[in-house]
């Protein structure tokens, strides 16, 4: 994680007209690691036109896409609770607006110059997604019209997916718009620190647990590194572990020897899912 932060990081901050291209298998967890860890270290970072000014990232599904209307469509779906609220946007995402040939029926008022900062672009779109788009979409085409981005409106852009699905020969299409590729592999401790603190903080009886059994739930994910996965086994976990701590106080067994359930419990789950 520590390492794809920071060639993001170093992509940002240097002159290209190129995307960077994050890969790996499906259910590691790259639309979450970029919703909760990557877009938060996007938004600290500087533009290196203006220090005052930070990336904003956003993150646009290509899953079921048939065009480049649906895209666009789609980036402007993102793009659009942000555009009257006085945020700062640079002349590259105001050029791509309307060049959209549809522009008004999405935006009736388009915002005015004033909310242009100079040849600052600070915006981030992550097209996650890639391999799911629709089958009558070419990747030729999608490439072509996110090079367009990166050459013709100086956008930055990050590509989530796993190419290994995309049966079109994409190692030759990718030459001309991918400046670095990365696969993204978890550590899986990481990760379930990462998601005890982001799904469970507010519940303390239950994250002491977890983390008492780390090491063993862990255990499971050694070679299985399925992060949709290990957040269901947590989320429905948790209601398991409610009922033991509501039930205990009432029956003796359980009360004397808590400890021992819940882990013979937890043992029992986690094969099973």
């Amino acid at each position: 994680m520590h390492k794809i932060i920071n060639i993001v990081k170093d992509y940002l901050t240097r002159e290209s007209n190129n995307a960077l291209l994050i890969t790996g298998e499906w259910g590691v967890g790259k639309t979450y690691f970029f919703n909760n860890i990557l877009s938060k270290e996007i938004e600290k970072v500087s533009t290196k036109e203006n220090e005052s000014v930070k990336y904003k990232p956003i993150r646009v599904s290509l899953s079921g896409v048939t065009s480049i209307d649906d895209i666009e469509r789609r980036i402007v779906a993102e793009l659009y609770p942000f555009l009257n609220k006085g945020i700062k946007w640079g002349k590259g995402i105001f050029k791509f607006l309307l060049s959209i040939p549809k522009i008004k029926e999405y935006i009736p008022e388009i915002p005015n110059s004033d909310v242009i900062d100079s040849e600052t672009d600070n915006l981030i779109i992550c097209f996650d997604d890639l391999e799911r788009r629709s089958k009558n979409f070419s990747i030729d085409s999608l490439i072509g019209y996110i090079n367009n981005l990166t050459e013709n409106s100086n956008l930055k852009i990050i590509i989530i997916g796993n190419t290994d699905k995309i049966k079109e020969s994409f190692d030759e299409i990718k030459e001309k718009l991918i400046g670095r590729e990365i696969e993204y592999k978890i550590n899986i401790e990481e990760v379930f620190d990462t998601l005890v603190q982001n799904e469970f903080q507010s519940f303390s009886e239950y994250t002491n647990f977890l983390q008492k059994e780390k090491n063993f739930i862990c255990s499971f994910f050694q070679d299985y590194k399925n992060i949709r996965t290990l957040k269901f086994i947590l989320t429905r976990y948790h209601d398991i572990h409610s009922q033991i701590e509501k039930i205990a106080p009432s029956i003796n067994y359980i009360q004397s020897n808590k400890n021992t359930v819940l882990k013979e419990t937890l043992l029992f789950t986690l094969p099973q899912l």
